[in-house]
């Protein structure tokens, strides 16, 4: 749990890693033992299996990375290259049974593991750049994950036919995949920031994840073991709309941060995190084993020729296997004396301390202060009376890490502090903030309050509590500019509070960047309100397009008599004043909510008296039809008809799902006069 500190004034000294936390010597905090790092509990050199590491673990429950092993004792393991001569990755698999066996003379490394099939040329459909995942499907199938390609390549055991070849488009940069028993699949996809989820039949699910779960980096992902009983309806995922709380079916560890979804895409609050599966590899008296969850009763397959390193990837080689499935045991205790700092200052006032600090709920950190006007040796600093110290504070999970200094006025400030745990997780201070002079409003009260030297003391430490509020009062009023600069001001709550000035809501899907650009802009649109240009604008906020789209044709600019043809549909051009058609993708309109949204922009943008349609454009170039270049000419993504076949009036096939008729417009203006 962290909890953060209000900012006031500018700190005296600031300590972290890497200005230095000025410890004393190692052995005299064993505990405690990186100069160079967060102040943690720690054995030194070794170290718990962090939430990030590398190859798969969440939170210490670890999952194999790029690795996948069937029933029968089957392992592939995804190399994404160069291996040995290849340029290209490979797929390598090897039978449970085949590290039995004595490696022969000429054995390629890593021995017994094989390509499923050789490396091949750019271009061919078997071919790799670099595979980083696989897993088997619940039919048996192997689905490999290729970065390089952004594709899921779904081949069959053991003939290796093409079952699936996917792609997942421009800026996708796909890492790691996962399968639920019900078949559905998630791919994590960092470049795209984003998890994508296919059904069973691998038709995509445009709706997942929901709009609200938003992502940094998601590297890996892992299917969460269903707890559904059966019942529901669900297929075994307990995350359908029966449910009240649904269960999470999938782990994504996004950056640093490990987070749950439900079946519907949105996250999901866990106080525990659930169990994981497949599950991981054990290494039990120097032999590893694997379990096969499908059947629990049997005995585990072992692999005693396979050999992985500390770090989870076979010996000799750089081949993510596994990270190793055990969470060290951190130190319950642990203490640091931190000094001396030195003020320059005969008699300085030190003020108060400030943690950027993540307690867990177990946790907590003790800290005391002494001060005096000359720096103590260490070794003499051991022998100070305990008289000495301050009283000792107490920050516990959900308390505001700050303390007042206790200590009398001196030059040099010694810091102690004292982490306890529950031996798996601990408290972790990442800075440090020491403040002083302190000048409190005592020295403003007349002189018989200062008369008497312990009194002042205590009167001066009773003060500051209310001049530190005082000062973060102060600080937002000083920069209280900011929250009303578009570039400065921060992000979430503040900036929608902002927007709203303005009758400016932005979307759930609308990024950062975005929002400020529309903040900056607002002036401009509110004197553009009511005209083309603003609506244009704002058609362009939401939806991401570029000039020259949308295009927002006006009615009494067309030739009387001369039929308007637009994307296929002749324009209704009859009554020519105060009516116009705003031409956009279609698959900007591709759902009722689509519609609901862009007709409201449209109608809070436009004037009461003006008529409007709006005509959903396919990615085709019909000539005759569809060629009015700049308006109805969009440009798709196949080409199934080839050169010559195509004939006047029928659609070049720029995206085979768009051919055909356009059908309607998608709506009108209140009046329904203007319906193709």
């Amino acid at each position: 749990m962290r909890v953060e500190v209000r900012p006031t004034t500018t700190p005296f000294l600031r300590l972290n890693a890497q200005m230095g936390w000025s410890l004393g010597p190692e052995d005299k905090r064993p505990a405690i033992p990186y100069d160079d790092r967060d102040l943690i509990l720690a054995h030194k050199g070794r170290e718990p299996i962090a939430l990030a590491e590398a190859f798969g673990s969440f939170g210490g429950r670890t999952l194999p990375r790029g690795l996948a092993i069937s029933s029968q004792g089957r392992m592939f393991l995804a190399s994404p290259g160069p291996l040995e001569r290849n340029d290209a990755g490979v797929i390598l698999t090897a039978f449970a049974s085949d590290f039995d066996t004595e490696p022969p003379a000429d054995a390629q490394a890593p021995w017994p593991f094989k390509p499923l099939w050789p490396a091949r040329p750019f271009g061919d459909i078997y071919s790799l750049d670099k595979p980083t995942d696989v897993a088997l499907t619940p039919l048996g199938d192997l689905a490999i994950v290729d970065k390089d390609q952004a594709r899921i390549l779904v081949v069959t055991l053991p003939d290796g036919a093409i079952r699936q070849d996917i792609r997942l488009g421009t800026g996708s940069a796909p890492t790691s995949i996962a399968f639920e028993a019900s078949g559905a699949c998630y791919v994590a996809d960092p470049g795209l920031a984003t998890v994508h989820r296919f059904h069973a039949s691998w038709r995509k699910d445009d709706a997942f994840p929901h709009s609200a779960s938003q992502f940094v980096s998601p590297e890996f992902i892992a299917a969460v073991a269903s707890d559904c009983q059966g019942g529901c309806g669900c297929a075994g995922t307990c995350g359908c709309a029966q449910v009240k709380n649904p269960a999470p079916v999938v782990a994504v560890l996004d950056k640093s941060n490990a987070v749950l979804l439900d079946a519907t895409g949105r996250t999901v609050e866990r106080e525990t995190f659930p169990d994981l599966t497949p599950s991981a590899l054990q290494v039990r008296d120097g032999v590893v084993s694997w379990s096969d969850p499908a059947w629990p009763a049997r005995d585990p397959l072992e692999f005693p020729g396979l050999a992985p390193d500390g770090r989870g990837r076979l010996s000799g080689t750089n081949l993510p296997l596994l990270a190793r499935p055990r969470r060290d045991r951190r130190p319950r205790f642990g203490e640091a004396v931190l000094g001396p700092f030195d003020s320059g200052t005969v008699g300085f006032s030190w003020d108060r301390i400030t943690l950027d600090a993540d307690l867990p709920s177990t946790g907590r950190v003790v800290l005391s202060t002494l001060t005096s006007e000359q720096a103590l040796e260490r070794d003499r600093l051991e022998n100070v009376p305990e008289r000495r110290w301050s009283k000792p504070l107490a920050i516990n999970p959900g308390d505001r890490p700050e303390i007042l200094v206790q200590s009398q006025p001196g030059r040099f400030l010694y810091l102690r502090i004292v982490l306890s745990g529950d031996g798996v997780d601990g408290p972790v201070i990442s800075e440090i903030d020491i403040f002083g002079p302190r000048r409190s409003s005592l020295r403003y009260l007349p002189a018989p309050f200062h008369a008497d030297q312990e009194s002042a003391h205590f009167l001066d430490r009773f003060l500051r509590y209310f001049d530190v509020i005082f000062d973060e009062v102060e600080r937002e009023n000083t920069e209280i500019a900011r929250l009303f600069d578009p570039h400065a001001v921060p992000e979430g709550a503040v900036m929608d509070w902002l927007g709203r000035w303005f009758d400016l809501e932005f979307p759930a899907s609308w990024p950062t960047q975005t929002r400020r650009g529309a903040l900056a802009e607002v002036s401009a649109l509110h004197k553009e309100r009511g005209t083309i240009a603003g609506l244009k604008r704002v058609l362009q906020w939401h939806t991401g397009l570029e000039e020259p789209m949308p295009q927002i044709l006006e009615h009494f600019r067309f030739v009387p008599g001369n039929p308007a043809r637009i994307g296929g549909t002749d324009l209704n051009v009859g009554q020519r004043e105060h009516r116009l058609t705003i031409v956009l993708p279609a698959q900007y309109l591709a759902t009722a909510d689509d519609r609901r949204v862009i007709e409201r922009l449209i109608e809070d943008q436009l004037p009461a008296h003006v008529h409007y349609q709006v005509l959903p454009i396919r990615a085709e170039f019909r000539i005759g039809e569809q060629s009015t270049l700049g308006i109805d000419t969009l440009i798709g993504t196949d080409a199934p008809q080839g050169l010559g076949e195509a004939h006047l009036g029928a659609s070049l096939g720029l995206d085979p799902s768009t051919t055909g008729p356009v059908g309607p417009a998608l709506s009108s203006s209140p009046q329904g006069d203007l319906s193709c």
